[in-house]
């Protein structure tokens, strides 16, 4: 999806300007208040409890639905053009929401009781508008893929039954569909968007929030510091900025802007083409997706689906996600090699102490954060307390301090970084209504099962060809929520560990943002290093190859997402470490010093045997390793050894 026109375009910097007609001030006016009113609202609930569930969400979605249709304006590129009339369907559409709201509330507890049972008329004509709503609202702000799969999904659940074969369903009617959608908890406000509302948006508020005090510059300096002094060091420095900005904005392309920024100029001037600046920014800010503790909103919605707490999701994704940043890394690291780049000048690299001293206040928060997850605290709360946490510590610095003015920026970007996931979430409510209504997962499943013939690395190999396509046209919670009812019950049928094949879909889904042709990560990637987005893209996915294995070494060792013996764990790490590394010196064609195909193949042999479960396969792989190390010169394995840094 493009990265939202409007960000950091802030209603209240507006208000204080002259440059700007009567129309704008009044529409900039309401959406500070609008943006405000959001942020306090979620704070509450927060605080003091949420009201009753399905209260407590239909009135998130009237919230977000509002905000899309005004911040995402029809025929106008942005909020603050000049007024045209095509801003009647805007107020026309949010008319529509207020009326809704307002039908559900006048006698809540009744029209909760007729669902399913005794639905009216009126509740069928509302349903049915309201999903029009929905629908014009995720084609405005995710695009039309996420509309027409919707749509799709909407049609197939009222006609199925005149479908053949497999996908044939029994009668559903159109009232019942509407029924199901709108009144039931099961729809539209189901479990998607009772967890963007619950959990995600405070994350999201906390990410705004620390990126206005300035904690995203720190977090780039302490990059820098960090990696500055190795080979290729821009890029790896940029690689764990990205590690560490993604964690917390949930957005990849928000990440790639944000810290490319900073990350592509430094890599540029370092040697690094702008194709290869642009790619690099964008494989690491997509590995963010899959980091914890954040991870967007995919680990909070995974936990659900799982029936187990939001802290095993992150201790299950951790070791997976650092495999991916190690794969990155090595890519780097070969291509730094292999070009002859070397580290950043001494002066270029900020001294790790004075980092420390300047913004070592912002890791404050993220200890926070960790400390009360593990100790059991809800998510949400956790989320709040993180932004009280940051707060409180702007103020050891005049530079850092949130004023007025930067804590109304922080509230409004964390509204409209909320946006898209939210309409997102409403949306892929219809799909899963309908997945569940009709029973078009199981049939997807079957189908799966049986083209596989029973083999596991067929059934593999589907998902990921699936989950990269669907991919390049959905959002990724979008795409992690729809697989995650379809796709996913085939791999854990075929014997895979369920949260290994949850980790697995949500990992394509995340990695489709750097392959062409619709590559958003490496587009944006691409605006910032001025390159070609089609080469940008090529260049990512060519970094990125080697992360696009990582699945497979956590499907057939399930250790790695802790499932086993800690011993167990500790030698599939160590293997998996060591064949990411055989696989990155494979595609990049250096092993410590530049070799031929054949030594790349041989190396993409161990790589694959490392993968397959067999313990005895792990000391052959070893014994392939010391062999391939032997077949080069002693000399030069000692010049190089010597010379290699890491």
């Amino acid at each position: 999806m493009e990265e939202n026109k409007n960000y950091r375009i802030n209603p209240a910097e507006w208000l204080l300007s002259d440059r700007r007609g009567i129309f704008q001030k009044i529409l900039g006016l309401f959406l500070s208040i609008w943006c405000i009113t959001i942020w306090f609202f979620h704070a509450f609930c927060t605080y003091f409890g949420q009201p009753e569930a399905i209260r407590f969400r239909t009135t998130h979605v009237m919230f977000f639905l509002v905000a899309a249709f005004l911040f995402y304006p029809l025929k106008r590129k942005s909020w603050n053009d000049k007024f045209n009339p095509f801003f009647l369907v805007d107020l026309f559409c949010i008319s529509l929401v207020f009326i809704i709201q307002v039908y559900m509330f006048l006698d809540f507890e009744a029209f909760q009781a007729r669902a399913g049972v005794s639905f009216t008329n009126l509740d069928v004509f509302f349903g049915f508008i309201m999903t029009l709503l929905i629908l014009e609202a995720s084609r405005r702000t995710v695009g039309w893929s996420l509309t027409i799969l919707v749509g799709g999904f909407f049609v197939y659940s009222i006609s199925a039954e005149y479908f053949p074969g497999i996908l044939n369903a029994p009668q559903l009617t159109f009232s019942d569909f509407v029924d199901r959608v709108f009144i039931g908890s099961m729809g539209i406000y189901g479990i998607a968007i009772y967890v963007m509302a619950a959990f995600v948006i405070m994350f999201i508020f906390f990410g705004s929030f620390l990126l206005e005090a300035g904690g995203g510059e720190f977090f780039i300096k302490l990059a820098y510091a960090l990696a500055g002094k190795r080979v290729g060091g821009p890029a790896k420095a940029a690689v764990v900025a990205s590690a560490f900005m993604a964690t917390i904005s949930g957005s990849i392309t928000a990440n790639v802007v944000t810290t490319g920024s900073f990350t592509i100029p430094l890599m540029k001037s370092a040697g690094f083409k702008p194709r290869v600046a642009g790619a690099v920014e964008a494989v690491a800010s997509t590995g963010g997706m899959i980091m914890p503790p954040v991870m967007g909103a995919a680990a909070f919605i995974m936990a659900f689906f799982l029936g187990i707490s939001y802290v095993e999701v992150c201790y299950a994704a951790a070791i997976p996600a650092s495999l991916y940043f190690l794969s990155v890394y090595y890519m780097i690291h070969f291509e730094a090699k292999k070009t002859g780049l070397k580290p950043m000048a001494a002066d270029e690299i900020p001294k790790l102490a004075g980092v420390l001293k300047e913004g070592g206040h912002f890791l404050l928060p993220v200890v926070v954060i960790i400390y009360f997850l593990v100790a059991g605290y809800s998510p949400a709360l956790v989320g709040f307390l993180a932004i009280v946490t940051v707060f409180v510590v702007s103020f050891r610095r005049k530079e850092t301090r949130l004023t007025y003015r930067k804590i109304m920026r922080a509230m409004e970007n964390g509204v409209q970084m909320s946006i898209m996931v939210s309409v997102a979430c409403a949306a892929v409510g219809i799909i899963i209504a309908s997945v569940g209504q009709t029973g078009f997962g199981a049939r997807i499943t079957s189908i799966i099962v049986e083209a596989s013939g029973g083999y596991v690395l067929i059934v593999f190999i589907l998902t990921m060809i699936l989950s990269i396509i669907l991919g390049m046209g959905l959002t990724t919670i979008v795409l992690y929520i729809s697989l995650s009812a379809t796709v996913v019950p085939a791999m854990v049928e075929m014997g895979v560990v369920p949260v290994a094949a949850h980790l697995c879909v949500l990992y394509y889904g995340v990695l489709s943002n750097i392959i062409p042709p619709v590559a958003f990560a490496a587009f944006a990637g691409a605006g910032v290093a001025g390159s070609n987005p089609m080469s940008t893209g090529i260049t990512a996915t060519k970094f990125g190859a080697a992360g696009l294995f990582v699945p497979f070494l956590f499907v057939y060792h399930p250790e790695l997402v802790l499932e086993g013996p800690w011993f167990s764990t500790v030698l599939a790490v160590i293997t998996s470490a060591i064949a990411i590394i055989c696989l990155a010196s494979s595609l990049q064609g250096w092993f410590l010093t530049r070799i031929n195909l054949a030594k790349r193949a041989f190396l993409f042999v161990i790589f694959a045997i490392f993968v397959l479960p067999n313990p005895s396969f792990k000391l052959l792989g070893f014994a392939l390793l010391a062999g391939q190390l032997l077949l080069l010169e002693r000399k030069t394995l000692i010049s190089k050894l010597r010379g290699t840094s890491l």
